[in-house]
């Protein structure tokens, strides 16, 4: 199994995991101090790497540019996910999200990423299973309180900073140096934003909500991590594609843990997202 397919099943798992956990961490704590705490304690991991690593930081005034422009834009879609996921509905922000894995996947194909009919295949059935599967069972919902607004701008936002870093910064800082100068923006910006809106972060409801925060952060923080290095041979359309199958992820935890039933379509996309899986095997191998 190449990189790419294996660490963007990684990113998939923990990314589906970690949607489940940070709607209740959200509602708990709130969804800024969840942020901020979680990029500051995945900063001070990115940390330790670093220091382990003795990881170098070279790249010229475009690498950092492009840097720069590849970190706020996952900021900004990670901000409206867990926003989206807090104040909207998983069954409508999920599989709307999810079309991230379509964007990314198409930025890095009209960018010059061979794909043969038989990887286009499977690319295709990965996206929209991920976004089938999620899709929920009655069509009618208020997009005021729904989170579809949020959800799409996670999309694009995803969609081209995952595209900026596998095409433009990986090849320039590699994956340790890339994951800590996200985490350093994240980490600034949120807590920014929370000093200017004067927001409390240190209330907590005891141990349960750290508990809350701890997992979100090391979920969310591993799939990012498997999703650089799934990356870092240039296969950006596979692995941002595989992890996009995040949502059928949250679907099987949600039915398994939550009750929550999905529908003929939800099992459907489920399977297709299977099917896509091994099709992009087939085409690795």
């Amino acid at each position: 199994m190449s990189p790419a397919i294996l660490f963007g099943l990684v990113a998939a798992v923990c990314y589906g995991t970690a949607n489940v956990i940070a709607r209740f961490s959200g509602r708990s704590v709130g969804v800024l101090p969840t942020l901020v705490w979680s990029q500051l304690f995945l900063l001070l991991c990115a940390s330790i790497a670093v220091l382990l690593l003795c990881a170098r930081f070279e790249g010229d005034l475009i690498d950092w540019a492009a840097l720069l422009a590849a970190n706020l834009s996952i900021i900004a879609a990670t901000a409206c996910l867990y926003r989206g996921l807090a104040t909207g509905r998983l069954s409508v922000v999920a599989p709307v999200m999810a079309s991230y894995g379509a964007v990314g996947s198409g930025l890095s194909l009209l960018t010059g990423e061979e794909a043969t009919p038989v990887l286009l295949t499977g690319l295709s059935l990965t996206v929209v299973g991920a976004i089938l599967s999620a899709l929920p069972s009655k069509t009618r919902t208020n997009s005021k309180t729904s989170g579809v607004w949020l959800a799409a701008g996670a999309a694009v936002f995803y969609g081209l900073g995952y595209w900026l870093q596998g095409k433009f910064v990986l090849p320039a800082f590699g994956p340790v140096p890339t994951i800590w100068l996200y985490y350093l923006n994240s980490a600034a910006v949120f807590g920014l934003t929370a000093m200017l809106r004067r927001t409390p972060v240190l209330h907590f409801g005891g141990a349960k909500d750290v508990a809350l925060l701890l997992i979100t952060a090391s979920l969310s923080g591993g799939g990012f991590a498997a999703m650089m290095v799934a990356q870092a041979d240039g296969e950006i359309a596979i692995a941002t594609a595989l992890s996009s199958a995040a949502t059928a992820i949250t679907v099987v935890l949600a039915f398994l843990f939550m009750k929550d039933k999905p529908d003929w379509k939800g099992w459907l996309g489920v399977a297709a997202v299977v099917a896509g899986i091994a099709i992009l095997q087939l085409a690795a191998g």
